[in-house]
């Protein structure tokens, strides 16, 4: 299982490397679709996925 710990460790390890990308969700979407639905706001457009 993933800790807080572990999480705090990669942020830590990522800093200066990995960069934010925004995350928009869509409740309604996510209804329709009976999951988690979200888009990661990219330079070229949108990439959007079903989490289930």
């Amino acid at each position: 299982m993933v800790t807080l710990d572990d999480v705090r460790r990669a942020a830590r390890a990522g800093s200066g490397i990995v960069r934010e990308t925004p995350v928009l969700s869509s409740r309604t979407l996510g209804e329709r679709s009976g999951g988690e639905v979200v888009s990661f706001v990219r330079e070229a457009g949108y990439e959007t996925r079903v989490l289930r």
